[in-house]
């Protein structure tokens, strides 16, 4: 039997953004040390051509860190900025994100807990900006590794294709899947679900995987809007994984219309998930 606590906490949004303007300190100091560096040489070749090269370098700074003050904003102003800016604000955000890991090792601050927050960030600006959508926009995105390892149906195939025992939470994302209208998917790895998003085109996606594989995901599929929930590991990574079947209805709830106003990221960061007998 798995552990009844098990701890799926997303860490706080605010971990990442203060991970993000450190990252971005750091780069304009750099980038004004490489300033002053080639100005010499370049004023040597002709004084506007230095000129050129500083501004162009202090715009770059100073375009970074605007956007990823947008993006900060967009969190804490639900639905108050144009949705084209803050998808070009998001790929900053995941620009800066081997920087942010840097910092939080420096911190002493593990590479999950950074993406923890950054996952908890991007719920949280998907909650605010998106609009209501239909079921069929909505992809529920999963790994095999959630199935029970000696279940011979092979549901990577077709996800409905499972008895829904109750001996794995397959079964129970088939229910929602079914109750709400919605598709659902379950990928081998990494490059099949990528295949899977290029496929079917959804809208949003509600994927549940571990930090690694949600920030890796979230990433690549941007600026297509994805909610992540975390998996709960009782026996390890990638081997009879659980997620909290209440949380993945949650975001399905607010997607569909039902949950508008009850919606609450920090109900997708945090709950002890239903346990499963293997």
């Amino acid at each position: 039997m798995a552990n009844p606590k098990i701890d799926q906490t997303l860490a706080s949004m605010k971990l990442y953004l203060g991970l993000t303007a450190l990252a971005w300190l750091t780069l304009a100091g750099v980038s004004g040390v490489i300033a002053v560096l080639l100005r010499p040489g370049l004023m040597m070749i002709h004084s506007w051509l230095a000129d050129v090269v500083t501004w162009m370098i202090a715009a770059g700074v100073i375009a970074s860190g605007v956007l990823a003050g947008v993006t900060a904003v967009a969190a804490y102003t639900p639905g108050k900025l144009p949705l084209p800016l803050l998808k070009v604000a998001g790929k900053t955000v995941y620009r800066m994100l081997p920087y942010c890991l840097q910092w939080g090792r420096i911190l002493g601050i593990s590479k999950e807990r950074v993406g923890q927050s950054l996952v908890d960030l991007m719920n949280t600006i998907s909650a605010h900006y998106i609009t209501k959508v239909e079921p069929s926009e909505v992809m529920l995105l999963t790994p095999h590794c959630l199935q029970l390892d000696t279940c011979p149906i092979k549901v990577t195939r077709d996800a409905f294709m499972c008895k829904q025992c109750g001996r794995c939470c397959v079964g129970g994302l088939v229910g929602l899947a079914k109750r709400w209208g919605t598709s659902l998917y379950i990928a081998t790895g990494g490059t099949f679900a990528r295949l899977l998003v290029k496929q079917h085109r959804p809208k949003v996606i509600i994927a549940i995987a571990c930090e690694r594989d949600l920030v890796l995901g979230m990433r690549d599929v941007f600026p297509i809007l994805v909610f992540g929930v975390l998996n709960a590991r009782p026996y390890g990574p990638c081997f009879n994984t659980q997620v909290d079947l209440e949380k993945v209805e949650h975001v399905l709830a607010h997607l569909l219309g039902t949950g508008k106003d009850n919606y609450d990221s920090s109900r997708i960061g945090f709950t002890d998930t239903q346990t499963y007998s293997v």
